[in-house]
């Protein structure tokens, strides 16, 4: 019988399935972050403006300046702590509002809550971010209600500083967190908080001793997703901060546009790169650990 013309060669086997469907996802993600990621790692240790016709000079001078001059050194250290920041009280206000979206027996109720809260991501930053302009000015209605509480006598300066820029972005990223938790939560056997009821347990040891743990792979999903946004959130410091609240992603900015600079921040995006890649690496491992 003659051999099908359609048969493989030999030394030629039919590649697996899985890498067929594989292939074209690696091939976009490497043509989009990876390519990208390994340029901007060459430029970060790259001499900022090499001689033309000269091959460039390696260079670690970048590191060095961004972190032993005052200067950068503080702007990083915000970043990372305003990112801490709203991690944080996006955590305290998210969890309340997740653990009502999955109580809440009443399906219209729970499904007015689930637009309310994913309602903003629906609307442009910038929008967002004008309204907190106006609500947080000294003639907005957070000051005047404070003044007509009699707490404060005059209006508190709530813009272009530290904390306008934290409210507003835990306002913009509480979406990503109360998701983050409403899918942990609602894995909860419910029999194991009546287990704990019928042991004499009060809500709140009921809360903290079996809600709480339960929902931990929701929290740690939700507070490094928010965690990494905030990292390289742009929009927001430009409009509400100064340039005392600089962060990170705005100092890459002004570096590009202002000074016309590529090797230095393509450092600081290598820094940020890093700090997420390190992220999440944890993230895995604990989730790998809480699936075993």
């Amino acid at each position: 019988m003659a051999t099908s013309s359609r048969q493989r060669p030999p030394g030629f086997p039919r590649p697996p399935a899985w890498l067929l469907l594989v292939a074209p996802a690696t091939i976009f993600l490497a043509l989009l972050f990876v390519l990208p990621g390994l340029r901007i790692l060459s430029f970060s240790v790259m001499q900022e403006r090499p001689s033309a016709g000269e091959s460039p000079v390696w260079t670690l001078d970048h590191y060095e300046k961004l972190f032993t001059q005052p200067l950068y050194r503080s702007i990083m250290t915000r970043t990372f702590k305003i990112a801490f920041m709203v991690t944080i009280v996006n955590l305290l206000v998210s969890y309340p509002i997740a653990l009502g979206i999955v109580r809440i027996r009443n399906s219209w109720i729970r499904a007015f809550l689930v637009f309310a809260v994913i309602s903003p991501l629906l609307t442009s930053i910038i929008v967002r971010t004008y309204g907190w302009m106006v609500i947080l000015s000294d003639r907005g209605p957070v000051n005047r209600f404070m003044m007509w509480l009699g707490v404060i006598d005059e209006p508190y300066r709530m813009l272009y500083n530290e904390l306008g820029v934290t409210i507003a972005l835990v306002q913009v990223f509480v979406p990503f967190m109360v998701l983050s938790l409403v899918s942990a939560i609602q894995t909860i056997d419910p029999s194991l908080e009546h287990a704990a009821a019928s042991l004499r347990a009060n809500r709140l040891q009921t809360f903290l001793k079996v809600t709480l743990p339960l929902s931990a792979p929701g929290i740690v999903t939700g507070s490094v997703l928010v965690f990494i946004l905030t990292l390289g959130s742009f929009v927001t410091p430009v409009l509400l901060g100064s340039a005392r609240t600089m962060m990170a992603a705005v100092l890459i900015r002004d570096q590009i546009l202002g000074l016309f600079v590529w090797s230095f921040p393509a450092a600081v995006t290598t820094v940020l790169l890093v700090a997420t890649l390190v992220l999440l690496l944890i993230y895995g491992r604990i989730v790998r650990r809480w699936s075993m």
